[in-house]
C-alpha cells in the first residue's frame, strides 16, 4: 500500500483540500482527518504539491530532420499520445 499524506486536491473551481490518500490497485481511503496505515505502507509525504488523478499533459512538439516528415506524422502522433 501506498499513503500519500497532505495532499492538495481539488474540491470544486476555487476550493482545495488537504488530504490524506490510501491506496493500493485501488483509492482505499481519502480523507481530511489523518490516515494510520497498516504494517508495511509506504509513505509519502505531498505537503504543497497537487494531485490530479487522471491528468495527462497532451501538449507534444513534432520534430524531425527528415526532409519527408509530413509522411511520418500520423504515426508519430499516434506514438505522442499513447
Amino acid at each position: 500500500m501506498i499513503l500519500f499524506k497532505n495532499a492538495t486536491i481539488s474540491a470544486g473551481i476555487t476550493k482545495e483540500r488537504v488530504v490524506d490518500i490510501l491506496f493500493d490497485e485501488k483509492i482505499v481511503d481519502v480523507r481530511e482527518d489523518s490516515i494510520t496505515p497498516p504494517e508495511n505502507t509506504t509513505i509519502i509525504d505531498l505537503d504543497g504539491k497537487i494531485v490530479l488523478p487522471g491528468c495527462i499533459d497532451l501538449h507534444t512538439h513534432f520534430r524531425s530532420d527528415q526532409p519527408n516528415w509530413q509522411n511520418y506524422f500520423y504515426n508519430a502522433s499516434k506514438a505522442a499520445a499513447m
